[in-house]
């Protein structure tokens, strides 16, 4: 973790803690061991990021769509804090060289399925982007959900639902990844993701 992503961390805690009746569920389901796994979560608010950066002791890399690095202040901001531009819908290869090569290196990628956000809060239907990259680097899994006690709004509730592992080790990597691996493997995410948003708590 860089000491400017420290810093902004123990910034934003009490911040969250003071704004939201925040609650963590699964916080032992994290590895004790930092690295290689990807962050995977439903995506309702641009909230989102900050709730998820403050509960995981680790730095998250979040891959956010290059759209939010126009405005070059805020572009400033979001690459201190590890997050890199990706093109959606445009096979982006170097985002998914750069992503790779977090997993490589230990890192903790940040990653929303769904590839941008749905309002409705339910966890909607997932891209195929989050389940290649598994496949590709047999990275683990960490699901996690979000849930909002309606929507967004200060001093509501909102809970940050951790899963168990998914072992990176069980997907099928081949010369060329099939449609059906990447279906079962994206299927695998969100069921895990939808479970856990689901559950009553």
């Amino acid at each position: 973790m860089s000491r400017f992503y420290k810093t902004i961390i123990t910034i934003l805690k009490p911040i969250v803690r003071l704004l939201f009746k925040y609650e963590v569920v699964g916080i032992e389901n994290i590895p004790n061991e930092n690295g290689n796994f990807m962050l995977c979560c439903n995506h309702q608010s641009f909230l989102d990021v900050v709730l998820l950066a403050v509960m995981c002791p680790y730095q998250i890399n979040f891959m956010a769509k290059k759209e939010l690095f126009k405005f070059k202040p805020l572009g400033w901001l979001f690459k201190k804090v590890g997050a890199f531009p990706v093109n959606r819908g445009a096979g982006d290869v170097s985002a998914v060289k750069h992503a790779e090569e977090i997993l490589k290196k230990g890192g903790v990628l940040g990653i929303f399925p769904e590839g941008t956000r749905n309002p409705m809060g339910t966890p909607g239907r997932a891209k195929a982007g989050a389940a290649m990259l598994a496949i590709n680097t047999g990275a683990d899994i960490l699901p996690v959900a979000i849930r909002y006690s309606k929507k967004p709004i200060l001093f509501k509730k909102v809970s940050v639902r951790i899963g168990h592992l998914i072992n990176g080790e069980g997907f099928t990597k081949s010369e060329k990844i099939s449609k059906t691996e990447i279906k079962r493997v994206t299927g695998n995410i969100m069921e895990n993701i939808t479970n856990l948003w689901e559950t009553k708590i």
